[in-house]
């Protein structure tokens, strides 16, 4: 609520007759001197509509997220108003491509006072622009946020199948902290979930 009245989409700049976008996204192709034409930055609150369709991309693709594909029931209006509502909490990055959204990161700071310090990362990459530095940019500008935000610790949880993003989190300083031992199930039977943290 703004003042003891509703939020609208108006309110938030967005047109209020939003509807479902099914079209899907392009397949991307990198060189190997692309990666720098790849631009870190804020999502905005506009583009929260091209945000969910890329949320859902990884969703389809991945088999390493909780979240399986078709799962996530969310409408754009859900997710607008969740990001606005904790948006003093929860901050998005996103990965641009010759204008196309290629993978994000989420900052996550806990409402209590005592957590305050720590910062909770999830990070998303399209599958097709694996492998071309997209996730360390991604983390890198998380951290950097976190530190200007005096984070004192940064954290995340990863599945014990992804070998690649266990990798890419050990290259970046994070250790291993703890093991939740078959906390997910999959059609393949279950696997661990690898806590992780770094300390900044």
């Amino acid at each position: 609520m703004i003042h003891g009245r509703l939020v609208s989409l108006r309110d938030l700049g967005i047109l209020p007759s939003i509807h479902k976008d099914t079209t899907p996204f392009s397949v991307m192709s990198f060189t190997h001197n692309q990666e720098s034409d790849v631009h870190i930055r804020r999502l905005r609150l506009r583009e929260v509509r091209a945000f969910a369709n890329l949320r859902a991309e990884v969703e389809r693709e991945a088999t390493h997220l909780a979240v399986s594909n078709g799962e996530r029931k969310e409408g754009i209006a859900y997710v607008l108003l969740r990001i606005f509502i904790n948006r003093k909490r929860m901050h998005t990055f996103i990965a641009e491509k010759d204008g196309e959204f290629v993978g994000f990161i989420t900052v996550l700071f806990p409402k209590f006072k005592k957590l305050r310090r720590n910062a909770y990362l999830t990070l998303s990459v399209k599958k097709d622009a694996r492998g071309h530095g997209i996730g360390t940019k991604l983390i890198k500008k998380a951290e950097a946020f976190a530190r200007e935000r005096k984070s004192r610790r940064l954290e995340l949880d990863v599945f014990a199948k992804n070998k690649n993003a266990i990798h890419l989190y050990e290259k970046l300083g994070f250790n291993h902290e703890g093991r939740r031992v078959q906390a997910v199930e999959d059609k393949d039977g279950f696997d661990d979930v690898i806590l992780m943290g770094k300390l900044l």
